[in-house]
């Protein structure tokens, strides 16, 4: 065998198509175990482990065992067997261990027909319509920290979630900015971002934030141009408070609904923008803004309800204890 890092590229390579192979092409029950996809690579069992999870991002069962649920996925969705034969042709040995899998993979059971199992696999891959997201959040000097920190948490937290769930990291979330300086917040707090206008990967999500800032850079035609050319692209494109104001000078939501910070709803009205005042956020095809501050975490859990699934945001939403319940509610101002 070759041992250099391309022969054992080639053999991780050969193991990876003998399970696609095996579940796709062949028999979804055939023998899939370390012992025979090691051999198939021509490495010690050891070796072939460790390399494999060094290669893929997890072990040679788990992947296995993604790769015969997904299998099974696809028998559900085109046949009309039961769970039982179903689990059976897919190598998991009985329907209760294909529901134990099934649930700890997509947050929800089987049914125990296959119509009902295609009805609740089809919403799920109605909800998941992306399998990694990369979040880009554009900061510039004088934003507001919460505005971006909100949702930076939740799509962080979403992260470990999701990472938790399906045993590697799916999502990657970077700050962006125009130069490569630390930004200097609306408050004071410094960020050092990860990526300029320049150099960033390619974006499913950008988030623009608020903040005294925006009065200046509505001005500034190289972040409005970019913020145009990457909406382009993306999925979502989203704000927080006066960020949607940066949407609408960039020419991103023109006609569109927006929200932005009770403070600021008038001046963006006569900017000649259409303003929802009686929204926390609210969305118009993939543009989606929010109220000011805080609202930025309500926008930040439902759109990640709507990339994954409502029953990843709830477990989100739990993992970072928001529930919302200020003091002195009952006080009139």
């Amino acid at each position: 065998m070759d041992w250099t890092s391309a022969g054992v590229t080639a053999g991780i390579d050969l193991a990876l198509a003998m399970v696609e192979d095996e579940l796709v092409h062949r028999d979804p029950s055939g023998d899939l175990t370390v012992r025979a996809l090691a051999r198939e690579a021509g490495m010690s069992e050891r070796h072939f482990t460790r390399v494999f999870a060094d290669e893929v991002g997890c072990s040679p069962a788990r992947h296995v065992e993604r790769m015969r649920i997904e299998a099974a996925r696809g028998v559900l969705e085109n046949g009309d067997d039961g769970l039982e034969s179903v689990a059976r042709r897919c190598g998991l040995a009985r329907a209760r261990r294909f529901a134990e899998h099934f649930s700890a993979r997509s947050g929800s059971r089987p049914a125990r027909t296959a119509s009902g199992s295609r009805s609740i696999i089809n919403r799920q891959h109605q909800k998941r319509n992306q399998l990694m997201t990369t979040y880009g959040l554009l900061l510039f000097d004088d934003c507001e920290e919460l505005d971006f920190a909100g949702p930076w948490e939740v799509f962080t937290a979403s992260a470990m979630v999701r990472e938790s769930r399906e045993g590697r990291r799916l999502d990657n979330i970077v700050i962006i900015a125009e130069h490569d300086r630390p930004i200097r917040c609306n408050k004071g707090l410094r960020v050092l971002p990860d990526h300029t206008l320049d150099n960033h990967p390619a974006l499913d999500v950008i988030l623009v934030p608020g903040g005294m800032g925006t009065r200046v850079e509505s001005e500034n035609k190289t972040l409005l141009d970019w913020i145009a050319k990457v909406a382009r692209r993306a999925t979502w494109v989203t704000s927080v408070c006066t960020g949607s104001y940066l949407l609408h000078r960039a020419g991103v939501a023109n006609g569109l609904p927006l929200a932005t910070h009770w403070g600021f709803e008038d001046q963006l009205e006569a900017d000649g923008a259409t303003v929802v005042r009686d929204r926390r956020w609210v969305h118009s095809g993939k543009v989606v803004s929010s109220q000011g501050v805080s609202a930025g975490i309500d926008m930040a859990l439902w759109l990640i309800g709507q990339i994954d699934s409502p029953e990843h945001a709830r477990l989100t939403q739990r993992y970072i204890q928001y529930d919302p319940a200020p003091p002195y509610a009952d006080v009139e101002i």
